[in-house]
């Protein structure tokens, strides 16, 4: 008995020391996004805590450079069943934890979209952390899809 909670201990051990954080756990290392691409498929699975708009979230982070002045459309679908929610930084990663956060979007549902006005050249970069209903904390993770456009808008007549 003893042995097999000593192998048991070992892989958990193991486990947890090899386990490999996301390539953009942080937003200095965003993950870039092609404008208009179908899907960007991403993972929070081994994310580590980080500060966004004040809330300690497990997220990862994307990035996207505006190439036109117009509405960027950001959609976030979840792969798990598991609630993401994502926040809209711009300017630069120093940003993310002051009022330069453009949206916190907090939607439970399986697809959530957010549209925002952009402007040419800037940088927009996207966090993205899955909320846990019953600790009202963002410590859940799973797999996700992401994808982002920009679009003239619209012309008034």
């Amino acid at each position: 008995m003893f042995k097999k909670c000593l192998q048991l201990a070992v892989v958990l051990i193991t486990t947890s020391l090899f386990a490999q954080v996301p390539p953009n756990d942080l937003c200095a290392s965003a993950t870039n996004l092609t404008l208009g691409a179908t899907c960007t498929t991403g993972t929070s699975v081994n994310a580590t805590n980080d500060s966004v708009k004040n809330q300690n979230a497990r997220a990862v982070w994307y990035k996207f450079t505006a190439t036109q002045n117009g509405n960027a459309t950001v959609t976030v679908t979840n792969q798990t069943g598991i609630d993401f929610d994502f926040w809209i930084v711009a300017g630069n990663c120093s940003n993310a934890t002051n009022t330069n956060v453009i949206s916190a979007l907090s939607v439970n549902d399986s697809i959530e979209t957010k549209v925002f006005p952009v402007t040419s050249g800037s940088v927009y970069y996207v966090a993205i952390a899955g909320f846990n209903d019953v600790s009202s904390d963002y410590d859940v993770t799973g797999a996700f899809c992401i994808k982002a456009n920009v679009a003239l808008p619209p012309v008034s007549t």
